[in-house]
């Protein structure tokens, strides 16, 4: 790299997705791994599941010589799906977190069935916090639904 003035050392990663759609048009999974190998090769492997039904796992090895070759992936492991909370609030003592959380379900039985609280501090305030939602779009859809205070409310991954 000669301009800008820039310089590099050390491992690197460099990602680049192009072409006529966005990438969640036509998967309904899209996951990949990159790992530095003892010989000094780097492993990638991509695990790609298509709306249509498709599955295409590639697995490439890329060595110090510049040379790609292909290599057995390991199997596929089930991992637990990633839970979700949403933030409602930053209250000054856990007391009225609890307060605004306890007035909040009864005027909302029915979208806050199943949902638990948490009150965690920070700083010198406490958080009011709300899950499980098993995905971010259920998240994201209970913070329209049950939004409360000043500050907003947000998901969070809770794994």
């Amino acid at each position: 790299m000669h301009h800008p003035k820039l310089s590099w050392q050390g491992h690197a990663y460099f990602d680049s997705n192009e072409g006529d759609e966005a990438i969640s048009v036509p998967f309904t999974e899209w996951d990949w791994s990159r790992a530095a190998m003892k010989d000094g090769s780097t492993a990638v492997i991509y695990d790609v599941r298509q709306k249509s039904g498709v599955e295409r796992l590639i697995a490439m090895r890329f060595k110090p010589d510049g040379s790609v070759e292909p290599f057995e992936a390991p199997a596929r492991q089930a991992l637990k799906k990633t839970g979700w909370r949403i933030q409602l609030g930053t209250y000054p003592s856990q007391k009225t977190a609890m307060q605004a959380w306890t007035k909040l379900a009864a005027a909302n039985k029915k979208s806050t069935k199943g949902l638990h609280p948490t009150i965690g501090k920070f700083g010198s305030n406490y958080r009011l916090q709300v899950g499980p939602f098993p995905t971010r779009d259920e998240a994201r859809d209970g913070c329209k639904t049950l939004e409360i205070g000043k500050n907003g409310c947000f998901a969070l991954n809770i794994d």
